[in-house]
């Protein structure tokens, strides 16, 4: 209650890894699922779960759990609140009666007084404090609105606010989401439901890791210019680009691997390789080729994960909106209009999670009279793609061997030979 942190973790934090495997082994992460729309993973639950159990002093102090997001509006105002679209990422939150679940907080063992009251999306929390403006420049007074997720308010600064809206959302990791009238639960617990930041819409998400690091390591590491400034990066990631829109579709069956499609159940991810290059031809086996096969590989990816939301909603997106840094690449966007055969759009702004913020207050503030009309004002669409048949085809091809092929590499993590990308605390290997 004083501002002092009693502890900090980011949502991957491992040391939760046996209340998640209890949750697993009792049944009771399937009913936190059907009830939260999220499996206790990388979320709050196991983590309080985890600090009550092993810290249980330290878990007495709390007076407010907070996401960083929430910590920092609370820094600049005093004041501590949550609305739905961040509520719903921390695995207690029921997702259909939009309230905290007493069902959820009975079985973490805790009760929701350490939890911020829930407010709507447009909410204005509090104000500038003067101590934040004397120490940051900020104006006394400027307003404070409830933070909100990252995904939902990308999805906002794109016009993705209705029910039956298809994004991709293309940074660090790469978000698909599609927007529905009520909240479907994922029926075989691989995607998570949310609530967006709009009133009476939720989505399913994917979520699959590490495609920017993976497309930055390589052109840092195989650029031309081999070197950390930005200048060189930006100007090496365009002549790798420019080579590998001149490498046909399917990169001459270069496979580059590294993320698994999406299950907040169960993730694993195997240990990142690339297979079936000819080291005999090195005119297919170039870095442009190499470089091809991954850009192939991150639209594949996505194309995955919205085959598995298709299976929830029953939809697949003819068309879908693509922003976030990765949709300024040309040759991206065009591979992922050809992998998902759909047409694609990509919209002006690179930030949009943080437009999709300036949008919701600015329409709440009332400079806009609503949030259609901030969205009119503030998005513009920058490039349309349309897909190509006879791509589609090799890449589809493509997919299905990746599928078995990352089945075998997956094995070899699970049993140690190999170690994973990235694997969740309570992950279930073999399985």
């Amino acid at each position: 209650r004083d501002g002092s942190v009693v502890f900090a973790c980011h949502n991957a934090d491992p040391r939760s890894d046996e209340q998640v495997k209890r949750l697993n082994e009792t049944g009771l992460a399937e009913t936190v699922f059907r009830i939260t729309g999220d499996s206790p993973t990388i979320n709050a639950l196991p983590i309080l779960m985890w600090l009550r159990e092993n810290h249980p002093e330290s878990f007495s102090k709390i007076w407010k759990a907070l996401s960083v997001a929430g910590w920092a509006s609370y820094k600049l105002s005093g004041k501590t609140a949550v609305e739905p679209s961040m509520a719903s990422a921390t695995c207690l939150f029921d997702v259909k009666k939009l309230e905290w679940s007493d069902e959820v907080l009975k079985i973490a063992g805790f009760g929701p007084e350490i939890l911020p009251d829930l407010v709507p999306s447009d909410s204005r929390v509090g104000s500038i404090t003067k101590e934040v403006a004397f120490e940051t420049g900020l104006l006394e007074g400027t307003p404070v609105f409830v933070p909100l997720g990252d995904t939902q308010a990308a999805m906002i600064a794109i016009g993705d606010i209705a029910p039956g809206r298809s994004s991709l959302i293309g940074g660090t990791f790469w978000l698909e989401a599609q927007t529905t009238g009520e909240p479907i639960t994922d029926e075989a617990l691989f995607l998570r439901t949310q609530c967006h930041c709009v009133k009476d819409v939720w989505f399913n998400e994917g979520c699959s890791f590490y495609v920017g690091p993976f497309i930055s390591w390589f052109v840092k590491t195989f650029g031309c210019g081999n070197s950390e400034s930005e200048g060189v990066y930006a100007k090496d990631f365009d002549e790798l680009t420019r080579k590998a829109a001149l490498v046909p579709p399917g990169a001459y069956g270069l496979q580059a691997i590294w993320s698994n499609l999406t299950n907040v159940s169960n993730w694993r991810h195997c240990a990142p390789a690339f297979l079936d290059w000819d080291i005999l031809e090195p005119s297919r086996s170039s870095k442009e080729v190499f470089f091809r096969a991954i850009l192939e590989m991150a639209a594949m990816l996505a194309f995955g994960d919205f085959e598995r939301i298709r299976n929830i909603t029953g939809l697949w997106p003819s068309s879908m909106s693509f922003s976030g840094g990765a949709a300024s690449n040309e040759l991206l966007a065009q591979i992922l209009s050809d992998v998902m055969k759909s047409k694609i759009t990509v919209f002006d702004s690179r930030e949009c999670s943080a437009l999709g913020g300036v949008m919701i207050a600015s329409a709440a503030s009332g400079i806009y009279d609503s949030l259609e009309s901030s969205v009119k004002s503030m998005s513009s669409i920058k490039t349309e793609y349309l897909p190509s048949v006879e791509a589609n085809e090799v890449y589809m091809a493509k997919y299905r061997r990746w599928r078995s092929i990352y089945d075998s590499l997956l094995e070899l993590s699970d049993d140690g030979t190999t170690k994973h990308l990235w694997i969740a605390a309570g992950a279930r290997k073999h399985t």
